[in-house]
């Protein structure tokens, strides 16, 4: 069997499963949902949600999973064979990545902030430091692809 078609085998496996598990928590939703005197509860109660964030988990693990295999696998192909200029350019990008990664943690601000009801454990300098990570690293990340959209034309001319 080719590799072609047993990926399409299983998304369309994965997406038939997807489309019963959604319907089965729609279905099978209690009523208590909604009282008796037509109130909205305080708090959601339904136990279908767990059955349908363990599915999301499951799949986000299995994504998590395949890409990082198929990253590895990718590399080694390409490093072996005759694409060795392209795979050193692959890592670099790689490590410019990281070290932006590296900058952007290091110039966050870990400064607790005090938020009025809030008693959750995340308020701590790490975090925050994280946070301010993920946020710049992706401004700049958004910044480079804004550039590479309008500087294409230019480049494709030149070559």
């Amino acid at each position: 069997m080719k590799l072609e078609k047993l990926t399409g085998i299983v998304l369309i496996a994965l997406i038939v499963l997807a489309v019963i598990v959604i319907g089965a928590c729609y279905a099978m939703s209690p009523e208590s949902l909604v009282l008796s005197d037509l109130q909205e509860p305080t708090e959601p109660n339904d136990p279908n949600t767990g059955v349908f964030l363990g599915y999301i988990y499951i799949l986000l693990a299995l994504t998590i999973i395949v890409t990082i295999f198929a990253a590895i696998s990718n590399f080694i192909v390409k490093l072996s064979g005759d694409g060795r200029g392209k795979t050193l350019i692959m890592l670099g990008g790689f490590g410019v990545m990281l070290l932006i990664m590296l900058i952007t943690y290091a110039t966050g601000d870990g400064t607790p902030m005090h938020i009025i009801g809030y008693e959750g454990d995340e308020n701590t300098s790490g975090w925050l430091k994280i946070s301010d990570m993920l946020l710049r690293t992706a401004y700049i990340l958004i910044g480079i692809a804004v550039i590479s959209i309008i500087a294409s034309p230019f480049f494709k001319k030149f070559k």
